[in-house]
């Protein structure tokens, strides 16, 4: 009986006494008295998003249960609070499945960057080994082309949906469709083939699909029922893991970042670095032979190095985590960061410094916290004489890790996405975001970033699920008036004020964004509509054929131009000519439309000579 299979003997009494029955029958005859050898080990890697490190059973704090997780946890090895590197999906996933922290994979959001190739992942080293390698995602933040399907035989990241189309959070897939795929898969493994196999569940993350038995238990809390359900489909994978007579498994499970759920003043994650979103839990199941003798505290960084080590894969050259299995240095530094309060809203970003039980936090100025003694980080060291070398050691620490200027001076974007791309990320809130260069990054306190990210997240919120944006509107005007650096707000703001009839103010915010950022697309695309809808073609024109410059496969500038020059400045050759190339690079509401100008208008053309 696998180490697996012993651990779930809650399962269902026939499906046990299958796999029993399985294991009793090898293909070869055993001495009398003797156990067949266990197979080879396979890995599932579950990654559950926006874990909190409380909502586990095994944690001890009552808020939600979790049997299948506390199973592993009790079975296996159960680290309460590991270190997520950045609390944003993709850079945390590339950094499970690198062992760098951003700073080394240069994933730096959920929108713009792609994993290096020659960055070695976990799953290229399971490939090499001889493994069937499978992974299955459910959130647009970790579609193929962020890079990190690579080494991966199946790389599934289909069926995702959102609420409706107009709808300003991201899509993504149901759990239950993601558990009824991996099942699939693992009823279709070749007989004796090793396997490895990634499953993400994104339910944690807003918006919460219905779940009437969990919604039932949990009235009071949206974000407990979508953990238990999790639970639930996790141990749906577990049974059949149980009852796979051709393999041993070993599982590791881990969240990718936490959730603020009001802590601090952060609703969701992204912007602080505190430990509702900084803390996450990780298991390691079963039990390994040897022990874990890395000191405390433990990163998402050392999970590529630990499983490496623990089916004896070949290490991976400099990267930032350390193999749990081997003697580290007790003062060594974890470091956590996100660009997203840059990228929104032109702020410094808070930047993070982990050594033993003492966390360093920057951003709009200094933090000092003793998470021992202190572990909801209520009483700010910074100030204090005692804490002096400390606060100095950590600020260097710090200061070495992170170039001036990050990350506005540092990177550029490694990845243009879609228009289609960019409505599915809306709800990031990255569309054209960026941080002003050659300028300083202004500095705002993280917890004021914190609170204004979380109104902005219910404003669009409530503007969506009524209808109404007037809401919406002041709050962007307050915003900007806060944060005027800001591209994303600008990009977000001026559409809106042109939908409600005000253009000159429209103009005013996207013209002001222009000077700021002279090179972004969007914003010179969002003029040249709103011009368009003043009944400016020729200035639209101008505008537009700027932004076709800087970005000549973008297909919404193609079909700006195709409407311009069709209803506007009357050029059928042209306006074919730029909704061709709308239909060929995207497809939208409008396509029946203009497929049926140019079907009409293509042949009366004169043709060049």
């Amino acid at each position: 009986m696998s180490p697996l299979t012993r651990s779930l003997l809650a399962a269902p009494l026939v499906l046990c006494a299958a796999v029993l029955f399985a294991q009793a029958a090898p293909l070869s005859p055993s001495p009398p008295g003797t156990v067949p050898p266990e197979p080879p080990p396979s890995l599932l890697l579950v990654t559950i998003d926006t874990l909190r490190w409380d909502y586990v059973g095994a944690a001890g704090t009552g808020k939600v249960e979790t049997p299948n997780l506390d199973r592993l946890a009790r079975g296996g090895i159960y680290e309460r609070e590991a270190m997520t590197p950045c609390p944003l999906t993709t850079p945390a996933h590339a950094s499970i499945l690198t062992g760098l922290n951003p700073l080394g994979h240069l994933v730096l959001d959920c929108t713009r960057y792609r994993l290096g190739d020659g960055i070695p992942t976990l799953a290229e080293a399971f490939g090499a080994a001889g493994f069937d390698t499978a992974a299955f995602v459910s959130s647009e933040t970790l579609k193929s082309r962020f890079g990190l399907g690579r080494g991966f035989g199946l790389y599934d990241d289909s069926g995702m949906t959102r609420r409706n189309p107009k709808d300003w959070m991201a899509p993504s897939r149901d759990g239950e469709e993601v558990t009824r795929a991996v099942l699939h898969h693992l009823g279709a493994l070749a007989p004796g083939r090793r396997a490895f196999v990634w499953v993400h569940y994104f339910d944690p993350h807003l918006p919460y699909r219905p779940r009437p038995d969990f919604d039932a238990k949990y009235p009071r809390d949206g974000y407990a029922a979508q953990v238990a359900f999790v639970d639930a489909e996790i141990g749906r994978v577990l049974a059949a893991l149980a009852s796979d007579a051709q393999r041993s498994w070993r599982v590791v499970v881990a969240g990718d970042h936490g959730e603020g759920l009001g802590e601090k003043g952060e609703d969701t994650h992204g912007a602080g670095l505190y430990r509702a979103t900084l803390h996450v839990p990780m298991i390691f199941h079963p039990r390994p032979d040897a022990p874990l003798r890395h000191p405390k505290p433990w990163g998402l960084v050392d999970l590529a190095p630990t499983i490496r080590e623990w089916f004896g894969l070949p290490a991976a050259d400099g990267i930032d985590g350390a193999s749990l299995f081997r003697e580290g240095r007790r003062s060594r530094p974890l470091f956590a960061s996100s660009a997203e309060p840059s990228l929104l809203f032109g702020v410094e970003p808070p930047l993070g410094v982990r050594q033993g039980n003492l966390l360093y936090l920057k951003g709009g100025g200094e933090e000092l916290y003793d998470l021992l003694a202190d572990p909801a980080q209520t009483r700010d060291l910074s100030g204090s004489a005692q804490h002096a070398g400390a606060l100095n050691r950590m600020r260097a620490l710090c200061e070495r890790t992170w170039p001036p200027g990050w990350p506005a001076e540092v990177l550029p974007s490694a990845v243009r996405p879609t228009e289609e791309e960019i409505q599915n990320l809306a709800s990031l809130g990255y569309l054209s975001g960026a941080a002003p260069r050659g300028r300083a990054l202004q500095r705002t306190p993280i917890r004021e970033v914190m609170k204004d990210k979380s109104d902005w997240d219910r404003a669009r919120e409530k503007a969506f699920m009524t209808g109404n944006n007037e809401a919406l509107i002041a709050l962007y005007a307050r915003l900007l008036e806060r944060y005027p650096d800001s591209l994303a707000l600008s990009n977000w703001y001026g559409p809106l004020l042109a939908r409600a009839g005000r253009y000159t103010e429209a103009v005013a915010v996207l013209n002001r964004a222009a000077r700021l950022y002279p090179q972004d697309t969007s914003t010179l695309l969002n003029l040249g509509a709103i011009h368009l809808a003043m009944g400016k073609p020729e200035r639209a024109e101008q505008l537009l054929v700027a932004a076709l410059e800087r970005e000549p496969g973008n297909w919404r500038i193609h079909k700006e131009l195709g409407v311009l020059y069709a209803d506007h400045l009357v050029n059928p050759e042209k306006a074919v000519a730029h909704l061709k190339k709308y239909l060929d690079g995207g497809q939208d509401a409008d396509t029946p439309k203009w497929r049926n100008y140019i079907f009409l208008h293509e042949p009366h053309l004169k043709k060049a000579p």
